[in-house]
Formats: C-alpha cells, sequence, structure tokens
C-alpha cells in the first residue's frame, strides 16, 4: 500500500517541482525586465537634466539649440 502512495504521489511531486521551476523563470524574465526599464528610466532622466541644465545656463539661443 505504501508503493501505491508514493506511486501516486509522485507525479504530483513532479508536477509541483516544473510549476515552481516555471514560476522562478517567470519571476527571472519580469525582474530583468523592470532592470531595463529602470536603467532607461535612468538614462532618459540623466538626459532631461543635462538639457535642464543647459537651458539655465546658456542664454545663447543658437548654442542652446545646438546643446539640445
Amino acid at each position: 500500500m505504501l508503493a501505491t502512495l508514493h506511486a501516486l504521489d509522485a507525479p504530483h511531486a513532479l508536477h509541483l517541482a516544473l510549476q515552481g521551476t516555471l514560476e522562478r523563470v517567470e519571476l527571472r524574465l519580469k525582474a530583468e525586465r523592470r532592470s531595463r526599464s529602470i536603467r532607461r528610466y535612468r538614462y532618459e532622466l540623466s538626459e532631461l537634466v543635462e538639457i535642464a541644465r543647459a537651458i539655465t545656463q546658456e542664454r545663447n539661443i543658437d548654442r542652446l539649440l545646438h546643446l539640445i
């Protein structure tokens, strides 16, 4: 009887193990996407800060347009 229980539990245990593995893979993919989004956001923010500094410091319109 005990052998029958183990035989029935093995497919269920395998299913749970595979399901857990797939969930971890999905979480890693989501984390990588978020990380890429954050890097892109930081890059764009630094570009905006640079433009803002140029606008506040430059008085010559032609040079200002060149900086932007």
